[in-house]
């Protein structure tokens, strides 16, 4: 007689039957526990319908909003400075220092490894250093609120511009098990949705595409905030282990997409009667 048979299309009947000797019919009832057919479409269309971007802001969005407005500023280089969007106190952060020292020790022994990968890491660093995006310090003072950020390397051999990207781990746990990017507000998405983007791309013969420098380190934090940005680096594994802060807008950190991208808008805004067709671009 046939059988119930457990497949990854559900429950089959299948096997061989004994035919009478006057043909009868039989009938199968098959109730599948997946989704039908009729509904597999219809969600393939819902995920393929274009949404419309999201106006409305959260209340945390509309704080961070808020926050950036009242705490931007253009420094005498005509920089963007901008401040850290905490939404809790930066005295939740505990000490973060030897857990940085132990991720340092692990990426040296990585580079001792590899020496061209160690001299890519070691010219970023450099030119890091040369722009003024970073820069040595002395000292901190551990009793005030601090964060001492983690970093590795990320390969991308396909990349024609950045092979080695340094990663700034801002998630990195402190000793009071929280991370700088815990108390942070993240903001809103406010660029461009990547749909839109695409069909733009359908109302014109012509098309250009630019890309800005290094953009998140266009932007420069604030002094007071720089302490929550500080990182550990040394080109050899004989000198001493040395203190820096990164003196701009950091990525690896939650609130830098919002900061840059709020930036070019706020830019914008301050040159939109100047260059209205500019503002109007960027």
């Amino acid at each position: 007689m046939p059988t119930h048979i457990n497949t990854s299309f559900g429950w089959v009947i299948g096997g061989s039957t004994m035919l009478p000797t006057e043909p009868e019919r039989y009938k199968c009832n098959f109730v599948p526990d997946q989704p039908s057919l009729d509904e597999i479409v219809s969600h393939f269309w819902k995920v393929e319908e274009y949404q419309t971007p999201r106006q409305t802001l959260t209340e945390e969005e509309q704080l961070c909003e808020q926050h950036y407005e009242n705490t931007v500023a253009v420094g005498s280089d005509n920089r963007i400075t901008v401040r850290l969007t905490f939404k809790e106190s930066p005295q939740a952060l505990g000490q973060s220092y030897v857990s940085a020292a132990k991720r340092s020790s692990l990426l040296e022994r990585r580079l001792k490894n590899n020496q061209s990968l160690k001299e890519s890491y070691v010219q970023f660093m450099r030119e890091y250093i040369t722009t003024g995006h970073m820069s040595l310090i002395n000292d901190v003072d551990k009793r005030e609120p601090h964060f001492f950020i983690p970093h590795h390397c990320v390969l991308r051999p396909q990349s024609l511009t950045t092979k080695l990207r340094v990663v700034f781990d801002a998630s990195a746990k402190s000793s009071s098990g929280v991370a700088l990017n815990e108390i942070l507000m993240v903001g809103p998405t406010i660029q461009q949705d990547l749909i839109t983007t695409l069909l733009s791309f359908r109302l014109n013969r012509y098309a250009l595409s630019g890309d800005i420098s290094k953009m998140y380190r266009q932007f420069v934090v604030d002094e007071r905030d720089r302490k929550f940005q500080l990182i550990l680096w040394r080109e050899n594994d004989t000198d001493m282990l040395q203190i820096y802060q990164l003196n701009t807008v950091t990525y690896g950190v939650s609130a830098a997409p919002f900061l840059a991208i709020r930036s070019l808008f706020h830019i914008a805004k301050l040159n939109e009667s100047e260059s209205p067709l500019a503002a109007a671009v960027l």
